[in-house]
């Protein structure tokens, strides 16, 4: 009965590398998106087409807003990914 679970250590290892790589490219990827949804947004509101109507300033959003909004997804997605590698670690770790 030993021997069957002997040979579970050396996939496991294995699947645990995985996961640290995919792990790895999801944060990056991660990183790559919440930067661009929060750098075009401001690089381009400013810009308008000239079919826009002279009638008055549009109300593009109001610039506190989105920087709550940004700040609440940073934060949410840092202590979910600082709880994933603390969990890892804890449960390698036995």
């Amino acid at each position: 009965m030993t021997v069957a679970f002997a040979s579970v250590a050396e996939p496991a290892a294995t699947y645990q590398s995985l996961f640290n790589l995919y792990l790895m490219f999801a944060i990056i990827a991660g990183t790559i998106t919440i930067g661009s949804l929060i750098l075009f947004p401001i690089l381009y509101r400013k810009r308008g087409t000239a079919e826009e109507p002279e009638i008055g300033k549009k109300e593009r959003g109001n610039l506190k807003v989105i920087g709550l909004v940004v700040v609440l997804m940073i934060a949410t997605l840092s202590i979910s990914t600082f709880d994933t590698l603390i969990a890892r670690r804890r449960s390698a770790s036995k």
